[in-house]
């Protein structure tokens, strides 16, 4: 089978060097797509944490097998004793801010042919609306009227400038300062504001476009992580989570309990727990046993 999978997560940028990210690395991700690997599938893997591979790969079935001898990893050529081309089975593709995995992710969608996708990577909820600058000296409140905004989208057009005004201690105005949006995103925000906010707004669920937007009709994966929830209102929330995407599974645990156990929901509704570490055996065996059923 062929598969596609996400790991890792994404950046939302607010300049050139701040973001807003999430703590997950990619891990459970990449263990799945070293699973798969090992059981003679095809791999696509698209993460933000490519190193992860060789590091997790001595873990999954064969510790005593350099990973360069079995799979190509970018940028490194490969070569096999008699000579023939190797079949270069798991590919792995890097990627950093959300708009680079929905680009990935649509291309390879809508272009080719996947018999199983896993949409395991933790993306954005949000992205950078507005950024709201107040320049003002300490234990000093501007009004709402002279806070300037201008949108994040004008901003990344280059088409924008931010007009911040500069206030003296006496809080009289007396100038203004023009900031190119390019000092903001080619450069990085000043250190000078006494105040910056960000206004965010939600990001397109990704896992929602995969059937409907982008025609994908093999089996698809979805993950729910919650917090704070006991296990029959976290089952509860995955079915209707699993149902609103259209997938044929749902792996869904807590933050709490992220590295002890996870529940594998199916199509029928029927839920498994298992411990978190038997997690890609235990997918990838009733993906097997899913697409034999289909093709009965």
């Amino acid at each position: 089978m062929r598969f596609l999978i996400t790991a890792g997560n994404t950046r939302m940028p607010i300049d050139a060097v701040r973001c807003i990210t999430n703590i997950f690395t990619g891990r459970t991700g990449t263990q799945i797509a070293l699973e798969a690997y090992s059981l003679g599938h095809e791999v696509y893997l698209l993460t933000s944490a490519p190193k992860l591979v060789e590091e997790l790969y001595g873990q999954v079935q064969h510790p005593h097998s350099p990973l360069s001898a079995k799979l190509k990893m970018p940028g490194q050529s490969e070569s096999t004793p008699n000579g023939k081309k190797p079949s270069n089975r798991l590919k792995v593709k890097e990627y950093q801010t959300f708009a680079e995995l929905q680009q990935l992710m649509e291309a390879h969608i809508t272009q080719e042919r996947w018999d199983v996708i896993i949409h395991s990577a933790a993306v954005s909820d949000y992205q950078v609306k507005e950024i709201r600058t107040s320049p003002k000296p300490p234990n000093q409140e501007l009004e709402d009227s002279e806070k300037k905004t201008v949108p994040r989208s004008e901003l990344a057009t280059g088409k924008a400038s931010l007009v911040v005004s500069a206030m003296p201690a006496n809080s009289e105005l007396v100038d203004q300062s023009v900031l190119d949006c390019h000092e903001l995103l080619g450069k990085k925000i000043k250190g000078n504001y006494n105040e910056i906010q960000l206004i965010l707004e939600p990001t397109p669920k990704l896992i929602d476009y995969i059937r409907p937007r982008w025609g994908f009709r093999g089996l698809l994966v979805k993950f729910k992580l919650e917090v704070g929830l006991d296990e029959p209102s976290l089952q509860a929330i995955a079915k209707q989570s699993r149902w609103d995407s259209q997938a044929d599974f749902i792996v869904a645990n807590t933050f709490e309990a992220r590295r002890e156990w996870v529940l594998i929901g199916d199509r029928h509704d029927h839920f498994e727990k298992i411990d978190r570490q038997q997690l890609p055996q235990v997918l990838c065996c009733l993906l097997e046993l899913a697409s034999q059923e289909q093709n009965q």
